[in-house]
């Protein structure tokens, strides 16, 4: 900067107030201070800026599996918005791996970053690593999953609304022998949980309009024993002959 400074004949506070858009600058001034960022191919640090100010304008993204479908379309969207505000995103992938979690959780800290969004890989308590990035002020997010005992901000979906719609959609259409694909025990929300009781059950398939004595029971369980990322359809002969 002080090199700008001499090329340009100006104060190097108007060199940092031009770099910065701190403060305003007739535009003769700041035409000579640009001229001079040009002629020495000057890139501002955005990591100095960032330990001037004890934050950057990254914000970093934390998902189990990128190769999972669902997961891409989020990051698409946080990464889309992020930058629309004048922010970039980090991603990092957790292999479901609470061990590899915490490491980016502790390496993204280095980074200043101004925010946070995680979606919890297995098991997850990120309690300690998150309350650390919210004492320094940083924003934190947990998306569609919630760690143990988590008490932040969350943007998580609506699932039993959105099971009971599905299933009431199929038994308008006068449907009764139903099918659901789940994941892995670990991963089933609440409401999906709810069809292992057979109160819940009746109760469900009373609100749906079934009569009683039809309601709808579970005639099986098929396991499939997948690896974290896989996403095999060999289950669907299995279903059709059922």
């Amino acid at each position: 900067m002080k090199e700008i400074a001499k090329i340009a004949s100006v104060l190097l506070g108007t060199v940092s107030h031009v770099l910065n858009n701190s403060a305003p600058v007739r535009e003769p001034l700041r035409k000579r201070v640009m001229d001079a960022v040009d002629a020495l191919g000057y890139q501002p640090s955005a990591l100095a800026r960032g330990l001037r100010l004890d934050k950057t304008n990254i914000i970093g993204m934390i998902i189990p599996d990128v190769t999972n479908p669902f997961f891409p379309a989020v990051v698409r969207g946080a990464e889309d918005i992020a930058f629309a505000n004048g922010y970039r995103l980090i991603l990092c992938n957790t292999d479901n791996d609470h061990s590899k979690e915490i490491v980016h959780l502790n390496e993204l800290r280095t980074f200043l970053p101004s925010g946070l969004i995680v979606i919890p890989s297995n098991f997850s308590d990120l309690t300690a690593q998150t309350e650390a990035y919210r004492k320094c002020g940083t924003a934190v997010v947990c998306v569609d999953r919630l760690p143990k005992g988590w008490d932040g901000d969350t943007v998580t979906a609506d699932n039993e609304k959105g099971a009971y719609e599905a299933t009431n959609y199929v038994l308008r259409q006068g449907h009764r022998r139903l099918a659901m694909v789940m994941g892995p025990s670990h991963q089933r929300a609440r409401s999906v949980k709810r069809l292992q009781t057979r109160s819940a059950r009746k109760e469900d398939s009373h609100r749906s309009g079934i009569h009683p004595g039809n309601e709808l029971r579970p005639a099986g369980r098929i396991r499939k024993n997948h690896a974290p990322s896989s996403h095999d359809p060999s289950a669907n002969p299995h279903l059709c002959s059922k």
